[in-house]
Order: structure tokens, then sequence, then C-alpha cells
């Protein structure tokens, strides 16, 4: 499978201006270095920027599950099963079940998080709508609780309501269980590379994408999550059209999860 080295890419084009020649790092050791960096900072002490990766990995385990149950013939339930999923994985963390402090949740998503290139970029939106709607009604969490409220939510949505032909109550609380282990960024990036399709190159994925988060601010951070995301479509188009929909669902997620989480706009 053909897959150019996206890191190197990223680099260039974020910092190749800002950097002369005496200041230049090896493109080989960037990720390196970021990786170190990053896979020390505690959930705890920086929630709002390493749950948004949480989230994507909640989503790649729902559309995974779905998929692998027989729901690949249909690509809505997939998307659903990924936003059921990130959400999933999100609600706890929101009410403070897993860390020692709740995080605190946007109320509104920064146009900023969506791309209209994505045709499943509504996985992102709905996973931000079921976490704050949820929140709204509910002030803990289980998964039976959980299970219900989704299917209340989108048992009547034609385009969604099949979903619930794959996904079942088990498999939302062994992606639940999953995240619950996640105490650093490194630990999110592990469980994103376990649940990445098989035709993705595991370490490849999770190193670009650490690059891509080595943004010094949020908007820098979607800028390079979006250049990500461009270059591994043009780059990845031989691959299966779920595997291409589980990815878009990622990104997406990703992306709207990153705006969720980020209280300081």
């Amino acid at each position: 499978m053909k897959y150019i080295n996206i890191s190197i890419i990223i680099i260039s084009a974020i910092f190749a201006l800002s950097m002369d020649d005496n200041s230049k790092i090896n493109n080989n050791d960037i990720n390196k270095e970021y990786i170190t960096n990053y896979d020390t900072r505690d959930l705890e002490a920086s929630v709002s920027w390493d749950l948004f990766l949480v989230d994507a990995a909640g989503g790649l385990g729902g559309a995974g599950a779905v998929a692998n149950l027989g729901g690949a013939a249909c690509p809505y339930c997939v998307a659903a099963g990924a936003f059921i999923g990130a959400a999933a994985a999100s609600v706890p963390y929101a009410l403070g079940l897993t860390s020692d402090d709740s995080g605190d949740i946007a109320s509104f998503t920064d146009p900023v998080a969506f791309n209209s290139s994505n045709e499943y970029d509504f996985v992102g939106e709905e996973h931000n709508k079921i976490v704050r709607r949820y929140l709204q009604t509910n002030n803990s969490f289980d998964v039976t609780s959980y299970f219900e409220f989704v299917k209340t939510e989108y048992e009547q949505k034609q385009q969604f309501n099949k979903v619930f032909d794959y996904l079942t109550q088990e498999q939302i609380n062994l992606i639940v269980r999953d995240v619950s282990n996640i105490r650093n960024a490194n630990d999110a990036l592990l469980l994103i590379k376990n649940n990445l399709p098989d035709s993705i190159n595991g370490d490849r994925f999770v190193g670009d994408l650490s690059t891509a988060l080595s943004g010094r601010n949020y908007g820098e951070i979607l800028d390079n999550i979006k250049l990500l995301e461009k270059l591994f479509y043009q780059e990845n188009d031989s691959i299966s059209e779920i595997d291409k929909l589980t990815i878009k669902a990622f990104f997406s997620t990703l992306r709207h999860s990153s705006s969720l989480w980020n209280t300081s706009k």
C-alpha cells in the first residue's frame, strides 16, 4: 500500500518558514522527540487537550464493533457506531468518573472544526450532541442507562436506527472498559493503534498523528489534523470503502471533540 511519510510534510509545511538553518531538526527525529515529551503528560493535568484522543479511540472501537458484526454493508450503521462509541468514552470523563476532576465542555462546536470535504463529518457533530444532551439530563453514568439513552435518541432516526442490529450494550461496556484504562496520551495512542482497521499501518498512523498534535495552540493543532486528514485520503485511496469510512469517522470525531473540550475559545 502506498503511504508517504506524512509527518515530514506536516512539519515542513508548518515550520519551515519559521526555522533558520541553525534551528532545523532532522525530520526523522521529530516523532521520537514529540512522543517522549507528550506521553508523560497525565490526563488529569491536561484534560482539555488529551480527551479528544480518548473520544476518537472510543469511536474507532464503536465503528469496528459494528463492521465486524456484519454492519459493513450498512455505512450509516458504522458511522453511528463511531459516534455512539466515542460519546461513551466522553461522558465518564466529563462527569469526572475516570479522573480526579470533571472536564469542562464547550457549549457550541467551533466552525473551524468542520471539514466540508468529509462526507461523514456529521459523526463528530453527533458525538458532541450526544455528550451535551446526556449531561443535561444525567449526573451519573452507567452503561445500561447510556445505552438506553442513545437507543431512545436514535431508534426513531431512519438513517441510524439499524445500528442497534449490530451494536450491543456489551460492546459499549468493552469500549468504556478500554478507555477507562487510559492514563495518558500514550495510552490513548496505543488504543487508537489497536483499534485501527488492519489495512492501516498503525505505527505510521499514530506517529503522524503524534506529530500533528504538536501544535502550539488549538488552531494550529486543528490545522495539522486537517492536513494529515487530507494527505491520508490522498495516499490511501486503495483501501476498502468501509475502512475509508472508519478513518473519516475517526478524523471527524477528533476534530469535533477537540472543539468540545476546548473551553479556551
